[in-house]
């Protein structure tokens, strides 16, 4: 089976969203949660664990990393057409064989693709929901059996 890019950066976006669920809820209260709200967050997360924009590298492992880009050339293909990146870097990096920056690349560049169809998906929906304050019990100490005159009030 073919490694898809999409739905793998979809699940890193929804555990990335879950661990810093109260970074992701400011932003989206920041941008109030319009257009904005998507760019904001894939910014953000191109800087996280999720591209390996930063190390250069999401596997550490150049064969898994080979395998991942063979599987997807179409992307790679995809990329190069939209001009997010150069047919000659990726020439360059193929003759190196720098597998892991064809996989950093390919990751980015479905990183807004996957933002916007976790957002309208039910991803922060769910996080919203899961991370709401929680209201006080309007029935009070009373509904849940303490003797308002035992306690001493």
């Amino acid at each position: 089976m073919a490694y898809d890019y999409l739905q793998a950066v979809r699940d890193d976006i929804a555990q990335e969203a879950e661990d810093d669920a109260d970074r992701v809820i400011e932003m989206y209260r920041d941008t109030e949660g319009g257009p904005r709200f998507e760019d904001d967050l894939t910014d953000w997360l191109r800087d996280t664990d999720i591209t390996g924009n930063l190390s250069g590298s999401r596997t550490f492992n150049s064969y898994e990393s080979q395998q991942y880009v063979n599987d997807n050339m179409d992307l790679l293909h995809e990329a190069i057409d939209d001009d997010y990146v150069s047919e000659e870097t990726v020439g360059r990096w193929f003759l190196d064989g720098n597998w892991e920056a064809m996989d950093v690349t390919i990751r980015e560049y479905v990183l807004p693709q996957a933002v916007h169809e976790w957002t309208v998906d039910g991803g922060l929906e769910d996080l919203l929901e899961d991370h709401a304050p929680q209201a006080p019990d309007a029935a009070g100490p009373a509904a849940h059996g303490a003797d308002m005159q035992g306690a001493g009030i």
